[in-house]
């Protein structure tokens, strides 16, 4: 686990974290566009969030689910399946006295968790996903990946009117899951697309 790093750690943009910087897994590949993804989609969902109930996806650092819960959302689920992430995802919620029922760490893999029972944070408002864009652009872990985003809505893991942000390489653009309907694309650079989708059941 890599210690925060003033250079180069995650930080908290805004809200009652702000500055903050967070614990990073070692070997972890940071993208230089993710803070101003990050950034940006805050910005536009504004006093939404406030109240809401977030599920990060692939969690890594935990920035998308911290961030949510420093800018006023009632819960986060933080979802990470590597031995070095968990680690890293426990001690940032530690240092920032995050805890249940505010925050809570889910283990496992994904995409197959998506099939089970949802967690007790559940339903979700907003679902931020960021996955390894090698699994994006590998068409089977691609296409096992839009699946599970299909079947997780009718198990109950977000309401209807839920909103998926969906962070993706910009040469290997996603399949919109079944349910969802696309309300917007922001190109971040030559490689980094956010896709805004909305559930509608």
């Amino acid at each position: 686990m890599r210690r925060p790093d003033p250079e180069r750690s995650p930080r908290i943009l805004g809200g009652r974290f702000r500055g903050r910087a967070l614990f990073v897994a070692e070997g972890l590949v940071t993208r230089p566009a993710r803070a101003l993804v990050r950034r940006s989609l805050f910005d536009s969902l504004q006093d939404a969030v406030v109240g809401a109930r977030w599920l990060d996806l692939f969690a890594g650092s935990g920035a998308f689910g911290i961030e949510a819960l420093s800018r006023g959302a009632a819960h986060a689920t933080l979802v990470e399946a590597g031995r070095e992430g968990i680690r890293c995802l426990r001690e940032n919620l530690a240092r920032l006295e995050l805890a249940p029922p505010e925050a809570e760490l889910l283990t496992g893999r994904l995409p197959g968790l998506l099939h089970t029972p949802p967690p007790a944070g559940a339903p979700f408002d907003f679902i931020s996903l960021d996955p390894p864009f090698a699994m994006v652009r590998s068409s089977d872990t691609r296409a096992e990946l839009i699946a599970a985003l299909a079947a997780a809505g009718p198990l109950g893991w977000w309401r209807p009117g839920a909103l998926l942000l969906f962070e993706e390489p910009g040469d290997a653009p996603a399949p919109i899951p079944a349910g969802f309907e696309q309300e917007e694309r922001r190109e971040h650079g030559a490689t980094s697309r956010l896709r805004r989708l909305r559930y509608r059941g």
